[in-house]
């Protein structure tokens, strides 16, 4: 049987010249094992965002193949992918 899967969605703002395959690669190293799935479910460029950025908001899929995750488990995973993007590609996270 398959222990349930958990989503969380991250909304950043991020300048516009990196890449949605840079951005993804970095969340799929930083989360690991655990990440079952993610996709890109919004773009928004415009009044709202700062010029030469964009705001993003990926779900992110969590799955543990041996047990059902805590929410702790899931924080803590949904934490270190942000903070992974905040360190490497300068993101600031939004309210999603």
């Amino acid at each position: 049987s398959k222990f349930p899967q958990v989503r969380r969605d991250i909304a950043i703002l991020v300048d516009t010249e990196i890449s949605l395959q840079t951005l993804e690669s970095t969340v799929r190293r930083a989360a690991g094992a655990l990440l079952s799935d993610m996709w890109l479910f919004d773009v928004y460029q415009g009044d709202k965002v700062p010029a030469g950025q964009r705001s993003l908001a990926f779900a992110l899929i969590w799955q543990d193949v041996s047990q059902t995750l805590s929410d702790e488990a899931v924080k803590t995973a949904t934490d270190t992918v942000v903070q992974a993007l905040i360190e490497q590609h300068s993101v600031q996270l939004r309210d999603s």
